[in-house]
């Protein structure tokens, strides 16, 4: 079950410090974990009337503030929030939705080697080919680029400024659903000298032949 708090003058653009205070009411507010069923634990959402939705997930003892989305309308193909809760595990939604982080070397592509394509877990667009991929040490899938689409220079990946944790980083995200899929660094191999260091839970794989 989820729970809906109506916010009745709710800014579009919520602060850092009010996601911080709910997060915090929610962990003295909300039932624990060991007293609700799966369905009742897994999250509640904020909406304002701007049709904005706030959303948090409880994940590994603790509530996190997710992306805040709009409502789908029907033409669009990306997955609904509901869709999502429902498809993927707890740890994928983390992951994706809450701009989460995978424990380093414990994804199930950290090691992967066979031939294909990683797709968004969330929206199935195609990401990463496997001829891109190499192994960095850093516990997590690594990519030198990301796959090109039919238009020229063009890419399903979107980059954002990363301010949290007291660094600035660029985040990388799914460009047709927003999913977190990692961030971007240039101590990557040559030619392009980048590193997309890619959560495996934001990704599908596709096993193509040679």
């Amino acid at each position: 079950m989820t729970t809906f708090f109506s916010l009745c003058k709710c800014s579009q653009k919520l602060s850092t410090n009010f996601c911080r205070s709910i997060r915090q009411f929610a962990s003295f507010h909300l039932p624990s974990r060991s007293n609700t069923t799966s369905q009742q634990q897994s999250s509640f959402h904020l909406i304002s009337t701007s049709n904005r939705i706030v959303s948090f997930h409880y994940y590994n003892n603790n509530y996190y503030s997710c992306n805040s989305k709009r409502k789908m309308s029907k033409k669009q193909q990306t997955p609904t929030d509901d869709e999502l809760r429902k498809r993927l595990t707890e740890e994928q939604y983390y992951v994706t939705q809450c701009k989460g982080t995978e424990q380093p070397f414990t994804g199930a592509f950290v090691d992967h080697h066979e031939h294909g394509v990683y797709k968004c877990v969330c929206c199935g667009v195609q990401l990463f080919s496997s001829e891109a991929k190499f192994d960095s040490g850093c516990g997590w899938p690594a990519f030198s680029a990301p796959l090109s689409t039919d238009e020229k220079d063009s890419t399903n990946i979107t980059e954002n400024e990363d301010r949290s944790h007291g660094m600035v980083r660029t985040e990388v995200v799914c460009s047709q659903c927003q999913a977190h899929l990692g961030h971007v660094f240039d101590d990557g191999p040559t030619p392009t000298h980048l590193r997309y260091c890619i959560n495996s839970a934001s990704l599908d794989f596709e096993k193509k032949n040679k």
